[in-house]
């Protein structure tokens, strides 16, 4: 499902293990997935939507829920700017991608990457060598 102006849509559902935006994603205003101020009352009035419809097309693009959603995709965000902007610290790059809680963010990292955020930096200054 995805979100059109006044309504849902059906679609090909994405799968969320890729690196790909969620339909959502298309409709959310600017940096809003960034912003650690966003919250779901935010989302719903940028989609024009109520919770029960928002919370079936993001259970349709695999996620959980709100949270769900939008730490996997500041999750990416963290990723994309790792690979840009190396020399930033994994503090420097978590807040940048919006997450306020670092217990949160490890935790949520190490369950989804299977690696610390600190050994993914690692990876990545490997890679450049």
């Amino acid at each position: 499902m995805a979100f059109q102006p006044g309504g849902i849509e059906c679609v090909t559902p994405l799968n969320r293990s890729t690196d790909e935006s969620s339909f959502v994603v298309a409709y959310c205003p600017g940096d809003c997935l960034t912003n650690p101020q966003y919250a779901l009352q935010d989302l719903l009035n940028d989609l024009n939507t109520n919770e029960n419809r928002l919370d079936k097309a993001l259970h349709y693009d695999g996620f959980s829920g709100f949270r769900d959603f939008i730490n996997f995709h500041r999750l990416q965000y963290f990723k994309e700017q790792g690979r840009l902007q190396k020399d930033l610290s994994v503090k420097e790059l978590m807040f940048m991608s919006g997450f306020t809680s670092r217990s949160s963010f490890y935790r949520y990292f190490a369950n989804v990457e299977k690696m610390s955020p600190g050994e993914y930096m690692d990876m990545l200054h490997a890679e450049n060598k």
